[in-house]
C-alpha cells in the first residue's frame, strides 16, 4: 500500500499546486442526466422540474432533458401553455389549459376521495377538499389568458403538493387552500407548508395591470404570482417587481429585511401596566403589578382562573377574603374540569377537596384541570396542559405534587391521555432567580440540530425530560449521581460525520460551555461545594443533550478525524498505516444513530485533497478500513444526496471546487432524499444553491461558469438567487459584501 509519507515533499508541493491551476471551463449549461431515474417521477420533483422549465422558457432556453425511459408527468403542459402564452398562440395556449383542467381534476378527485374517507376520525372539516379547490379554480368563461394560465398554475401544484403529502402526512391534513398542514405534530409536517409554484419574474415587465387583475380577481386563490425574490410583504407589489426587473442587482437591497430582537426583560422587567404573560414572569417582582392583568385574565378562561387562585395563594397574606377569593376561583376551575373529564380520568386525579388555605387543597384540582385538559395553557411555541407558574413553584414547591398520577390505568380504561401539569420553569413560564434559563433554553434548543431527529413527536427537551429538569431546577445534589460524561463536549464522535456536524458541534460547544458556567453557579448558589456544581453542570447538561454521546469516545487514530481537525500529512500517513475496523467501532456505532459522509465530503476543506485523491488510487480493500479508495468517486453521494462538489460551494472552498470539477463533477446534481430519512423542505438542491446561500462570490462565479444552470428550482420553487437573499432555508448570505450580493444577484437572475 502507498502511505501519505511515501510521496515526498515534492509530490506534495506538485498536487497542491493542482488546486491553484488555470483552467479554461466553456461558459454553457452542462445538460446532465440524473443517475436515479426513478426519483424524476417523484411529485416533489416534477414540480421542481416544472418551476426551472417555466424558468428557463421565459428567457427562451430550453427544458431540462430527462434521464433516459423516465416520462413526463402530464402536468408539465404547463410549461407548453406558458411558452404559448408568451407567443401568442392562443388556441394552442387553450387546448394545454384543458387538458391541464381535465387532468388534475381527475387527480385531485383521488385526493378528495382519501380525504373523504379519513374525515370520520380527523378533524379534515378545517381544511378545504380538494374537490371545492378544482371547483374555485374552474375557468371562467373568457377569462384573461394570464388569469387562465394562473388558474392552471394553482391546478397543477396543488395535485403535486397534496400526491407529496400523501406521502408525508398519515393522516393528511393539508389544506390546499391556505397551503398548510393544519396539525403539526413532526418535523416532517411542515414540509409542505407554503409550497407554490410562480411564474417567472420576467413575466412582470409590462404586465403589472394584468397581475393586479388577476389578483383581484383570484384573492387568496392566486397566492404567489411571481418568483421575483422579494419579502413575503411586496408580493403583490407588481410595480415594485417591475422596476426591479430593469435592475436585477437591486433585489439584493429589496429582499433583504432587519432583523430585530426582542427587548430583553429578564432582568429588567417594563412597567406596569402588564399583560398577563409579563404578570406570570415578574409576579415575584411587582405583585401588586401582575394582579390587575391576572384578574383580567380570570374573565376568559379556565387557565386564567386557576394562574389567579396560584398567585393569591402564593403572594397575598392568608386572610378570610383571599381564602374566599382562592375558594370561589377554584370551585369555578373544578366544575369546569368535572365537566370534560372521563371516569378513569377522575380514578387517576383523585377527586378535588376544596380549598383549606394549604398548599395539598389545590393539588387535586391542578392535577384534575390538567388531565381533563381544561386549563391547557401555551408557553413557547407549544401548547400544555396546565402549566404552573414558575414563581409560585418557588414559595411553594410542594404544589408540584400535583404531577403524581392517583393510580394506574387498566384494561377497561383503554387509551387515556394522562399527562399532568408542567412545571413553568422548566418551559418558560416564569423564572428562577439565579437560574440560567436562556443560556440553557439556547444550547437545549440547538441540540434539536444534532439529536438525530427521527420522526418521532417533537417537544422541547425541557418538556420530554421534565423529571430529570425537576432535579436540576430543585434539587441539583440529585444530579450528582447522573451518569459521568466519556466525552469532552456533547456530540463530540457525531461531530465527525460531516463538516456540517462538526460545524453545529463547534456552535454547540460553545452554547454547552456558558451553560454549564451558569448551571454550576446556580448550583453553587443553591448548597453545592465549587467542585461538586462543576461536575453536577457538566452532568446535567450531557443528560439533556439527547445522543450527544453516540458511539462515546472519538477513535484516537483516524484518516477522518485527523482530516476534519486538519492535522499534518505525516500524521495521516502514520494513521493509515495502523488504523482496524476495531479502531473505528465508535464512529460505526454514531453512524448507525446518524449517517456520516464520505470521506472525500471532509477532504474538500483540507489542503492535501490532491494529495489524498491520489493515495486513493493505490489503496485496496484490505488496507483500507475507512474507505480512502472511494474517494474517487468524486460524484458520491451522502445520505440525503449531498455530493462533495455541493460541500465545497458551501464553505466557499473555490480551490477545491476547482479541483472537483477538474475530476468529472457533475455541476448541476442536485439533492434527492432516498430511503428512511427525515423529509428535506428543500430538497432538489444545487451546488450553485449552496453556494448563493453561504459560499464565496468567486465560487458562485466559478460554478456558473462551469456550467451552473441558474434556473434549477428546488421542490419549493426557490432558485440560488432565493438562496443568495435569504429566501431558501437560511438568511441572507453572510459570506458577501452588500456590493458583492448585489453583483451575485445580477448574476444569478
Amino acid at each position: 500500500m502507498r502511505t501519505v509519507g511515501s510521496i515526498g515533499l515534492a509530490v506534495i508541493a506538485l498536487t497542491a499546486s493542482l488546486l491553484f491551476a488555470d483552467h479554461a471551463i466553456l461558459g454553457r449549461v452542462i445538460a446532465e442526466l440524473d443517475e436515479r431515474p426513478a426519483a424524476s417521477q417523484s411529485p416533489g420533483r416534477v414540480l421542481s422540474r416544472i418551476q426551472a422549465d417555466l424558468e428557463r422558457v421565459a428567457v427562451g432556453k430550453a427544458r431540462w432533458p430527462l434521464p433516459p425511459g423516465a416520462m413526463r408527468d402530464p402536468l408539465e403542459r404547463l410549461v407548453d401553455a406558458e411558452d404559448a402564452f408568451l407567443r401568442g398562440r392562443m388556441r394552442e395556449f387553450a387546448d394545454h389549459a384543458n387538458a391541464i383542467r381535465a387532468e388534475a381534476g381527475g387527480r385531485l378527485a383521488h385526493q378528495d376521495e382519501l380525504a373523504r374517507a379519513q374525515r370520520d376520525r380527523s378533524d379534515l372539516d378545517k381544511v378545504m377538499l380538494p374537490s371545492a379547490y378544482a371547483e374555485a379554480l374552474a375557468d371562467q368563461a373568457h377569462a384573461p389568458p394570464l388569469r387562465s394560465l394562473v388558474q392552471a398554475m394553482r391546478l397543477v401544484d396543488a395535485v403535486l403538493v397534496l400526491e407529496a403529502a400523501e406521502a408525508v402526512l398519515r393522516p393528511m391534513r393539508y389544506d390546499p387552500r391556505a397551503r398548510r398542514n393544519i396539525r403539526r405534530l413532526t418535523m416532517g409536517d411542515t414540509v409542505l407548508d407554503d409550497v407554490w409554484l410562480r411564474l417567472p419574474c420576467p413575466l412582470v415587465a409590462g404586465r403589472k395591470t394584468a397581475f393586479e387583475l388577476v389578483a383581484a380577481a383570484l384573492g387568496d386563490l392566486a397566492g404567489p404570482l411571481l418568483s421575483c425574490p422579494v419579502p413575503e410583504a411586496s408580493e403583490r407589489d407588481f410595480a415594485l417587481m417591475e422596476r426591479l426587473v430593469k435592475r436585477p442587482g437591486d433585489f439584493a437591497g429589496a429582499a433583504l429585511t432587519p432583523v430585530t430582537s426582542p427587548p430583553n426583560w429578564d432582568h429588567h422587567p417594563p412597567s406596569p401596566p402588564w399583560d398577563a404573560a409579563a404578570a406570570i414572569r415578574f409576579m415575584d417582582v411587582n405583585p401588586d403589578g401582575a394582579e390587575p392583568p391576572l384578574r383580567l385574565a380570570a374573565m376568559n378562561g379556565v387557565a386564567g382562573k386557576l394562574d389567579l387562585a396560584l398567585f393569591l395563594h402564593a403572594f397575598r397574606d392568608p386572610s378570610a377574603e383571599r381564602n374566599e377569593d382562592i375558594r370561589t376561583l377554584m370551585a369555578s376551575v373544578d366544575r369546569a374540569s368535572l365537566a370534560k373529564a372521563s371516569p378513569a380520568i377522575l380514578r387517576f386525579s383523585g377527586t378535588p377537596t376544596g380549598y383549606d388555605g394549604s398548599d395539598m387543597s389545590l393539588v387535586p384540582s391542578i392535577r384534575l384541570a390538567a388531565l381533563a385538559r381544561a386549563a391547557d395553557v401555551s408557553a413557547g411555541s407549544h401548547a400544555y396542559p396546565y402549566v404552573i407558574p414558575c414563581s409560585v413553584l418557588a414559595r411553594h414547591p410542594a404544589l408540584l405534587a400535583s404531577r403524581d398520577v392517583v393510580v394506574q390505568p387498566t384494561e377497561d380504561d383503554g387509551k387515556v391521555d394522562v399527562t399532568p401539569p408542567v412545571s413553568g420553569c422548566l418551559v418558560g413560564r416564569g423564572r428562577i432567580t439565579g437560574f440560567p434559563e436562556a443560556d440553557l433554553a439556547a444550547f437545549l434548543d440547538a441540540t434539536s440540530a444534532a439529536d438525530g431527529g427521527g420522526n418521532s413527536p417533537r417537544y422541547p427537551v425541557r418538556y420530554r425530560d421534565t423529571g430529570k429538569m425537576h432535579d436540576i431546577v430543585s434539587q441539583p445534589g440529585a444530579v450528582l449521581s447522573w451518569p459521568e460524561p466519556v466525552l469532552d463536549q456533547p456530540y463530540q464522535t457525531w461531530s465527525y460525520g460531516s463538516l456540517g456536524a462538526k460545524a453545529v458541534a463547534d456552535r454547540l460547544n460553545g452554547l454547552y460551555q456558558r451553560s454549564r458556567t451558569g448551571l454550576a453557579a446556580y448550583f453553587q448558589a443553591r448548597g453545592l461545594s465549587e467542585a461538586e456544581s462543576a461536575d453536577a453542570a457538566r452532568k446535567a447538561l450531557f443528560s439533556l443533550a439527547y445522543g450527544s454521546q453516540c458511539g462515546n469516545g472519538p477513535p484516537p487514530k483516524s484518516l477522518r478525524r485527523l482530516i476534519m481537525d486538519g492535522s499534518g500529512v505525516e500524521a495521516m500517513a502514520e494513521a493509515m498505516a495502523g488504523v482496524s475496523a476495531d479502531d473505528l467501532k465508535p464512529f460505526a456505532e454514531c453512524a448507525a444513530f446518524a449517517p456520516f459522509d464520505p470521506l472525500l465530503h471532509v477532504a474538500v476543506a483540507h489542503p492535501a485533497l490532491p494529495l489524498l485523491w491520489e493515495v486513493a488510487g493505490g489503496v485496496t480493500a484490505e488496507t483500507d478500513p475507512e474507505g480512502l479508495r472511494f474517494m474517487r468517486d468524486v460524484n458520491a453521494r451522502n445520505h440525503f444526496g449531498k455530493t462533495a462538489l455541493m460541500v465545497a460551494a458551501q464553505l466557499g472552498r473555490s480551490d477545491a471546487a476547482q479541483f472537483l470539477l477538474d475530476k468529472g463533477a457533475r455541476v448541476n446534481a442536485d439533492t434527492w432524499q432516498t430511503g428512511k430519512v427525515r423529509t428535506l423542505a428543500h430538497d432538489s438542491r444545487t451546488a450553485l444553491m449552496y453556494a448563493a446561500s453561504q459560499g464565496s462570490a468567486a465560487t458562485i462565479r466559478l460554478l456558473v461558469e462551469a456550467g451552473a444552470d441558474r434556473y434549477q428550482s428546488d421542490t419549493t420553487g426557490r432558485r440560488a438567487i432565493h438562496y443568495l437573499l435569504g429566501q431558501g432555508p437560511l438568511p441572507p448570505n453572510p459570506s458577501l459584501t452588500p456590493t458583492e450580493r448585489a453583483e451575485m444577484a445580477r448574476l444569478l437572475f
